[in-house]
């Protein structure tokens, strides 16, 4: 048996005996309860923290490992540059006429 730390003394045995006897009458958490938890649980989280959490959560409902995530955020990020370029680029157009690339009247 091992030796307890210093000023810890050991537990009696009618302890046990009473938690084994009263283990019934722990009931399971009621929806209420578990919402509460979940609740408590994310108050205590900074945002960062939730923020991994939901990005851990849609890859497992996505199906994707973490070098897949990390590729799909790339090719995003290069996408939504690329389409601010676009826009800083032809944002002095009029775009109104781009229709009227030929002369005349299709018949």
């Amino acid at each position: 048996m091992s030796k307890l730390p210093e000023g810890r003394k050991a537990l009696p045995d009618e302890w046990f005996v009473d938690r084994a006897n009263n283990w019934g009458q722990i009931s399971p958490m009621t929806d209420e309860e578990r919402n509460r938890a979940k609740e408590k649980e994310k108050a205590n989280m900074n945002a960062d923290e939730i923020d991994a959490v939901s990005l851990i959560a849609q890859m497992k409902r996505l199906n994707l490992t973490v070098t897949e995530a990390l590729e799909a955020m790339q090719i995003f990020a290069n996408d939504k540059q690329f389409q601010k370029d676009l826009d800083a680029t032809y944002s002095n157009m009029i775009l109104d006429d781009w229709d009227y690339w030929h002369e005349g009247d299709i018949e």
